[in-house]
């Protein structure tokens, strides 16, 4: 066998006396280690030694220096021959063989989902991206498309750009000219790409203007106005076809009233509609919609009797995405062509719809309704209420529904199977309690039998008494059997649980059996599942 070497470590404080080989020296120092007056001939040997050793001291300290110097002149290479590796990798990196038009491209699909505002903040993509060299810098410049979203948010004043927001409404000028200076930049950099813009969180008329843009509103194809009433105003009062490539119109805020002769029907180009008011559920000016070319209409808090519902959407036959509240109380004021009610009413084109039932009347009305490329549908009624089967065929008729939220509705074991029996391809379910997914649906569920392409899972389980405890677990075997690679059905992997119990109990999420189970899930296996308290 192998002996392998030992390694042995001593201490580098030595005993001066161990050190010395002069018989002078030992004296010295066995005199001094008392105070007693010291012979002549050692005081004079002390003397001596103490000469010699600060020359040899002065020896050391010049090795020590040119060594420092050579360690120093060592690290120094080291540091060009570092920044040198840098330079050859830079200049060999396959980034370099990009062209211009690809480099842009990159850049754009970087900045995607940012906007730019005139609040300079050094965090914003495209501001990041010019600073990593003189190239970038040129390059996101003249990339108007990274200048092309627009957004001013008054909740982001920063550097003194605009006021803020608890300010009176004057302005100091000299933010203002700041502020009219850097939203021109922008406007130039964007070139005569599309432009979209975002006005939020008003609270000056100034800054809200459309003033600035008034040049380029010829290419504004999204505008966004959100608490801002001077916008709206500003919008609202510029004449016919100023806006000729608008596609989208998103309105959220105070009370809106059409006044001046800017008409919405006068914009071709007009495809999406959204408009969220805090107090009206009224719409008057509903007939200066462009309904027959829109493809987008969210109007989720105006109120619509169903039968006005009706005869809304058969306006609207382009429709792919709407919002919508049904109300027979107090529903809006409109004047709509009658549907024939024995008819149905078919929207070739919608695939997701979001309604809102105020006061549950109309089910027979709506059951006329057909949507054969319904994929998302969600229903809410503000309050728990049993299922009506009357809702089954305008929801599942189409056969590919992906996501379907019904969390304000109570539907027996009997009604929950037949609705995941008829959506094989249902992705995400939001449901208004556990107890519908009872032990029957939940061994389906975890074989694949149901709804073998779910990731997305939402619900309510209720604790009232330990009996109730074992609701959890029959969802968490469940899961853990999707999860297996032998099982056809995916893995559900985006889990939220909302639970109730005894809102007086202290700590209650923390007492619940299954909650240790849960979090071994979570962090042994990366589960997104989450847990949060649900007061009804």
């Amino acid at each position: 066998m192998a002996q392998h070497p030992t390694l042995s470590f001593q201490s580098t404080q030595q005993n001066p006396l161990t050190s010395l080989s002069d018989q002078n020296a030992i004296a010295v120092f066995e005199a001094v280690q008392s105070n007693n007056l010291l012979p002549d001939p050692t005081i004079l040997a002390a003397q001596a030694l103490l000469i010699k050793t600060q020359g040899e001291l002065i020896i050391l300290d010049d090795e020590i220096s040119r060594v420092e110097a050579l360690l120093n002149g060592l690290q120094l290479r080291r540091r060009t021959k570092t920044t040198q590796i840098r330079v050859y990798s830079s200049a060999s990196a396959p980034l370099r063989k990009l062209a211009n038009e690809t480099l842009s491209q990159i850049f754009i699909l970087c900045c995607s989902d940012s906007s730019v505002t005139p609040e300079y903040r050094p965090a914003q993509q495209q501001h990041i991206l010019g600073q990593v060299c003189r190239k970038w810098r040129q390059l996101s410049i003249t990339t108007p498309q990274l200048w092309s979203r627009i957004d001013i948010d008054h909740c982001r004043h920063d550097h003194g750009i605009g006021p803020e927001p608890q300010r009176p409404v004057a302005i100091d000028i000299i933010p203002y000219i700041i502020f009219l200076q850097r939203t021109t930049q922008f406007c130039q950099r964007s070139g005569e790409v599309p432009l979209s813009l975002t006005f939020t969180n008003s609270v000056n008329s100034e800054t809200d203007s459309l003033d600035p843009f008034m040049p380029h509103l010829w290419r504004v194809v999204e505008l966004v106005v959100h608490e801002s009433s001077s916008t709206v105003q500003s919008l609202f009062a510029l004449p016919p076809d100023s806006l000729p490539s608008l596609r989208s119109l998103d309105l959220k805020g105070p009370d809106i009233g059409l006044n001046g002769g800017w008409n919405l029907l006068s914009i071709p180009t007009l495809r999406e509609f959204s408009y969220v008011s805090h107090h009206t559920r009224f719409l008057p000016w509903l007939d200066k919609l462009p309904l027959s070319q829109l493809t987008r209409l969210i109007l989720p808090n105006i109120a619509f009797s169903p039968v006005q519902l009706l005869s809304l959407l058969a306006l609207v036959p382009n429709l792919t995405d709407g919002a919508f509240a049904t109300d027979t109380v107090g529903a809006t004021l409109l004047t709509l062509p009658t549907v024939e009610l024995s008819l149905h009413l078919e929207l070739p084109h919608l695939h997701t719809l979001r309604l809102a039932t105020f006061q549950f009347h109309g089910v027979e009305e709506l059951q006329r309704l057909v949507f054969p490329k319904l994929r998302n549908f969600a229903l809410e009624l503000g309050m728990k209420r049993r299922w009506e089967v009357g809702w089954a065929p305008t929801i599942l008729r189409s056969g590919i529904l992906e996501t379907l939220r019904l969390e304000d509705y109570k539907l027996s074991s009997h009604e929950m199977m037949h609705i995941l029996r008829a959506t094989p391809r249902l992705a995400e379910l939001e449901l208004g309690s556990g107890e519908m997914l009872n032990s029957s649906i939940l061994q389906k569920m975890s074989t694949g039998e149901l709804v073998p392409k779910l990731v997305k899972l939402r619900c309510l389980i209720t604790f009232v008494n330990l009996d109730d405890y074992g609701a959890l677990d029959l969802h968490l075997d469940m899961l853990e059997q999707r999860r297996e690679e032998a099982t056809p059905a995916r893995h559900i992997r985006d889990v939220h649980f909302l639970i109730t119990g005894d809102p007086d109990a202290e700590d209650a999420e923390m007492t619940f059996p299954g909650l240790n189970r849960t979090k071994n899930l979570v962090e042994g296996l990366g589960w997104n599942i989450k847990f949060e308290r649900y007061l009804d």
